[in-house]
């Protein structure tokens, strides 16, 4: 049983994006990429973090840290809001940040604008593009370009591959802590 359990995650492992993928839909949507950017970060308060990853136009998994009392607000999966727009840590969260069931719909076509899935704030803050496998591919966008040595620091032949101006490609394989990705080895 074990061999069959190994094959089947060495499969699941080579299912859904690539490194090349992430490029080339960089490239298409550089620009609307950084307007999410800018976006996320403005309508997001500056004392709490936060990290939404949509399944669907309702339903996504969600968590909000509040950086100046170090208190998890709320963190949930599959997180549905047409059924649990009432709950109470969730309009609690809302009310905090300051948003609507309508921002969390628009925040979701913003993402589908841009072939992405998730966002999360902060310096640098990470765009999730999709996934590979258990892991997601992302952007990191930094608020400023990376100099010579964060340039080498976010190529770490294993998860980061700094790509250019303030990106960096990541890799995050989670479930398992993160593993290498040979995407991201140089040659």
């Amino acid at each position: 049983m074990r061999f069959y359990q190994i094959i089947f995650l060495f499969i699941l492992a080579s299912c859904g994006v690539n490194k090349d993928d992430l490029i080339t839909n960089y490239e298409k949507n550089s620009k609307e990429i950084q307007e999410l950017h800018f976006y996320f970060r403005n309508k997001i308060p500056k004392n709490y973090s936060v990290q939404i990853r949509f399944n669907s136009k309702n339903n996504f998994d969600l968590s909000v840290f509040d950086t100046d009392t170090r208190q998890q607000l709320i963190k949930v999966w599959d997180f549905d809001l047409e059924s649990f727009t009432s709950k109470p840590d969730f309009l609690n969260v809302k009310e905090h940040l300051n948003l609507t069931d309508e921002s969390f719909i628009e925040l979701f076509l913003k993402l589908e604008e841009v072939n992405c899935i998730g966002i999360s704030n902060g310096n640098p803050a990470e765009i999730e593009y999709g996934y590979r496998g258990l892991g997601v591919y992302s952007y990191l966008l930094f608020e400023y370009d990376l100099n010579s040595s964060q340039q080498k620091k976010y190529s770490d032949n294993c998860s980061f591959q700094y790509y250019k101006d303030n990106i960096v490609l990541a890799f995050n394989s989670g479930a398992f802590g993160n593993e290498c990705i040979s995407d991201f080895k140089s040659n």
